[in-house]
């Protein structure tokens, strides 16, 4: 898989594989899917982002996106919305935690008018957090990689099936 891989071709080029190439090789994976193979990509937008079913993305929702969105309590990695949620993904490869990084973006959704509002941690490795620093949901990138591969023999978009597995490869070659 080395070869014609795309992630990995283009992270040669980036002065260090860091965690904003990651995030944005995972949300361009999102965006593709949500595309491409639509209740693919809602389906995993819901199991990122859902806990016992409190809430769901609908398949006919109009969901968006994106990265490093600039609060003035800081910049989440990943910015989820549609017309009732608002969810920001602080993205951890090696690195912790920042200062009350989990708060301060809870304090960020706060102005927001939407009903659903979360903070979601997707880590490599398990943190350990005070209560005010646990965020909704905490998801780790293994779960991401094994949903993914359990998703590829699935979808019919042969471009999602190779992205899908350009993105495990480069994740599996760097973790």
């Amino acid at each position: 898989m080395s070869i014609n891989n795309i992630f990995t071709t283009l992270g040669k080029y980036n002065s260090a594989v860091d965690e904003n190439y990651l995030t944005e090789s995972f949300v361009y994976i999102i965006n593709e899917l949500l595309l491409r193979e639509s209740s693919f990509g809602t389906d995993f937008l819901n199991y990122i982002c859902v806990v016992d079913d409190e809430f769901n993305f609908a398949y006919d929702e109009i969901i968006q996106v994106s990265t490093q969105e600039v609060t003035e309590y800081g910049t989440p990695d990943i910015k989820i919305s549609s017309p009732d949620k608002l969810i920001y993904i602080e993205v951890k490869h090696d690195s912790p935690l920042g200062n009350q990084q989990i708060s301060r973006y809870k304090k960020a959704l706060e102005s927001s008018i939407v009903p659903i509002k979360r903070v979601i941690l997707l880590t490599r490795f398990s943190i350990e957090s005070d209560e005010s620093e646990k965020p909704y949901r905490h998801i780790r990138w293994f779960e991401i990689y094994n949903y993914l591969s359990d998703i590829k023999g699935k979808l019919d978009d042969p471009v999602c099936s190779y992205l899908i597995d350009s993105f495990n490869f480069f994740w599996r070659q760097n973790r």
